[in-house]
């Protein structure tokens, strides 16, 4: 009897530098697929009932059938989305993601990095690599921050936007950054409060600050009361490039220091060191560049920064250098498991 024949699989064939390329703008065009899901609503209407007929959901989220299924179909594909039985369809754990309603929603992100000033910023990077300046200004006239004022719904959009982001930086930052030294925190730039209120939770003995522009900490007085920390936190309304709060003995700037080019970033930090007492710690929560060339979300970032706001992600010795020039020390970085790490530094 003949032995039965062996074979050995052939190996994928490398992809052609061709593949590659298409392959990028295939990465252009999942986000905005799942961009689309995001607002659309789906992953909520699943939510409600799950599996969900397409004609059924198309009726729930008011639109044409037939044109859903293709984009079902397609987030299918992506792992967004099961689909049991034929013409139903069921939310996986990564679809989960885009609800609304759960810890750790990401909705909202991809809802405002594909609002209209992004979206128009990212197709002329060409101009503000030539130029060294972002797009925003040129493009609608206004630097971005003054555009989002006067668009109040991209606004809120973007606000919740960056709410995804701080909650899962203040995750990161609390499972990894030992904060049983500090007494009073004071988060500059700190939005609506969800890195300094997580904080206080993980650490019952500290109470904190957070400081942003008036209209912000007013919303983060709401939310501070809403969640039961009025006894132990405060909002305090002003501009960091005016001055900061004295009385904390930890400050920290969450996703602020990539915003601006160095002479802000300066003129915050010399705020911030103005009111520190000789102990006191600074907390820089950023995307730090690697030194290798591994492709990291900061790379990206940095040119999101480039097109959007004229700031920049930065390197960790492009960290050590500002922070010296502002009366600081680098004494830390320390990963956090998400895409920010913390820079730790001291007064000097």
């Amino acid at each position: 009897m003949n032995e039965p024949q062996s074979f050995i699989a052939a190996a994928p064939p490398t992809p052609s530098p061709q593949d590659v390329m298409m392959q990028m703008w295939m990465d252009m065009c999942r986000a905005l697929a799942v961009a689309a899901a995001a607002r659309l609503g789906i992953a909520d209407a699943l939510a409600t009932s799950s599996p969900q007929e397409s004609a059924a959901l198309a009726r729930a989220v008011g639109v044409d059938a037939t044109a859903l299924t293709r984009l079902l179909r397609t987030l299918v594909s992506l792992g967004l989305l099961a689909q049991p039985h034929p013409h139903m369809y069921a939310l996986t754990s990564l679809g989960a993601v885009l609800r609304s309603d759960v810890p750790g929603s990401m909705r909202d992100l991809l809802i405002a990095v594909t609002d209209t000033p992004h979206v128009q910023a990212w197709s002329k990077l060409h101009e503000s690599v030539s130029s060294g300046q972002p797009m925003v200004p040129a493009l609608f006239g206004m630097p971005i921050f003054a555009y989002y004022a006067a668009h109040p719904d991209e606004l809120a959009s973007f606000s919740r936007a960056m709410g995804n982001l701080s909650a899962l930086a203040a995750q990161g930052t609390v499972h990894h950054y030992d904060f049983s030294h500090a007494q009073h925190i004071v988060d500059v730039g700190g939005a609506h409060g969800d890195l300094v209120l997580t904080i206080l939770h993980a650490n019952p003995h500290a109470h904190g600050t957070v400081f942003d522009l008036p209209h912000v900490a007013d919303a983060a007085r709401q939310a501070i009361a809403t969640q039961g920390y009025a006894g132990r936190c405060k909002a305090l309304g002003g501009d960091f490039f005016q001055a900061v709060p004295p009385g904390g003995d930890v400050y920290m700037l969450k996703l602020i220091v990539h915003d601006w080019p160095d002479t802000e970033v300066l003129r915050i930090l010399h705020n911030c060191r103005a009111v520190m007492p000789p102990d006191g710690t600074l907390l820089v929560i950023e995307m730090v560049i690697p030194d290798d060339h591994h492709l990291s979300p900061a790379h990206l970032s940095d040119l999101n920064m480039l097109v959007m706001t004229g700031g920049q992600e930065r390197t960790v010795q492009e960290y050590d250098a500002l922070l010296a020039q502002a009366g600081f020390r680098l004494t830390r970085l320390i990963p956090t498991g998400s895409p920010y790490d913390v820079l730790e530094a001291i007064v000097v």
